[in-house]
């Protein structure tokens, strides 16, 4: 079947550890469990719209050619996620502090951040559930804040790991051109911040259809995010374009992902 529910289901409390774990689990039935040898898993949020369709999205991964699109950079402002523990409180539903001095990750690695929603390679799935050091690094992020948003970052973040499918600059450091699975715009402040024609929701903007003709533009493959409720003209002018777009022949330009690979 095309839809399947995972065999060991979580109770999640919004940037707990057990959001990362459900994705975890749904890539270890996808190991061992999956009639077909599939190639790539692509994690996405809720409220997502997708950009290509599935044929061009079958190209850009053909292009990719078993490289990862996953968001990973240094950010110091972060540090409040990792250097203190976290506990999960049922009754509020929410992740609380605890005051308590969090132990530095193991394997001397840097803490990353970067985006759960990303484009995962077989063998970097394979790589995250089942090496060593990154499964002690899994268990360290555990009492972190928004786990998710570390642990995948890390892996890429630390060349040294070893994690397949990775670019590297020649300084080091994860490629970040390299992340093209899910668009978003951050609410910001300042002369040069994009316009939301919509609403900000945590900090991320609601597209109205004032957004629409430049969401089009984007080369990433999904964009986030829409309210089905919430102008719901935007959402229905996407489900057309996207419809119209799916049955044209227009030739798929794909000389930008091609320049994101270097080999």
């Amino acid at each position: 079947s095309t839809v399947s529910k995972s065999l060991k289901l979580e109770d999640v409390i919004y940037k707990g550890y057990f959001r990362l774990k459900a994705d975890l689990n749904c890539m270890t039935d996808l190991l061992n469990y999956s009639d077909v040898k599939w190639k790539y898993l692509i994690n996405l949020p809720a409220q997502e719209y997708p950009l290509k369709t599935n044929s061009e999205i079958v190209k850009v991964l053909q292009i990719l050619n078993g490289t990862n699109s996953i968001e990973s950079y240094y950010d110091k402002a972060s540090h409040y996620r990792t250097n203190q523990t976290y506990k999960e409180n049922y009754k509020t539903s929410k992740l609380e502090p605890t005051g308590k001095i969090k132990a530095p990750a193991p394997h001397n690695v840097t803490v990353a951040k970067g985006s759960a929603y990303s484009t995962f390679s077989r063998s970097f799935v394979e790589f995250a559930l089942r090496n060593p050091k990154a499964r002690d690094i899994l268990k360290w992020t555990e009492d972190t804040l928004s786990p998710d948003e570390t642990f995948w970052a890390t892996l890429v973040f630390n060349k040294e790991l070893g994690a397949p499918g990775i670019q590297y600059l020649a300084s080091g450091v994860p490629n970040r051109k390299s992340w093209i699975t899910v668009g978003v715009m951050w609410q910001s402040k300042g002369p040069a911040r994009e316009v939301c024609h919509g609403m900000y929701v945590r900090n991320i903007c609601v597209f109205g259809l004032g957004d629409l003709n430049k969401i089009v533009q984007e080369k990433t493959l999904f964009i986030n995010k829409f309210y089905h409720y919430y102008q719901p003209f935007a959402l229905m002018c996407m489900e057309e374009w996207y419809f119209n777009k799916t049955f044209t022949t227009v030739p798929f330009e794909n000389y930008f992902y091609k320049g994101l690979i270097k080999f």
